[in-house]
C-alpha cells in the first residue's frame, strides 16, 4: 500500500509559507493539497526566521469564524415563490396538527 501523506523539506515549506504570503491563502491550500494546521504546524516551526511575512496571514485565517451567509448573499426568492413556499409550509403543519389530534 502507498503512503498517501505528503513530504516536504525544509526548503519547500518556507516556498509555500512564502506562497501563502504572495498568492493568499486559499489558493496555496489547494495547489499543495494541504490543511489550514499544516501550515500553522510549519509556521511555529519558523518563527523568528525570514518566512515570517506569511505567519499574520495564518493567523488571521484562524481567528476567522466560518462566513455565514447574509441575506443579501442568499439567492432572491421571487414573489410568486415565496407564497409557494408559506403554502407548502401551511399544509405541511395542517397535516401534522390533524395527525396529532385525537380522533373525534
Amino acid at each position: 500500500m502507498r503512503n498517501s501523506r505528503q513530504r516536504f523539506t525544509t526548503h519547500e515549506k518556507s516556498v509555500i509559507l512564502n506562497a501563502v504570503h504572495l498568492n493568499g491563502l486559499e489558493p496555496t491550500l489547494r495547489k499543495y493539497h494541504l490543511t489550514l494546521e499544516v501550515l500553522v504546524r510549519w509556521q511555529k516551526k519558523f518563527k523568528g526566521s525570514n518566512v515570517a511575512n506569511a505567519i499574520p496571514i495564518i493567523k488571521e485565517a484562524r481567528r476567522k469564524p466560518k462566513a455565514v451567509k447574509t441575506k443579501l448573499e442568499q439567492p432572491e426568492i421571487s414573489e410568486k415563490e415565496d407564497a409557494l413556499l408559506r403554502l407548502v409550509a401551511s399544509l405541511i403543519v395542517q397535516c401534522v396538527l390533524d395527525e396529532d389530534a385525537p380522533n373525534r
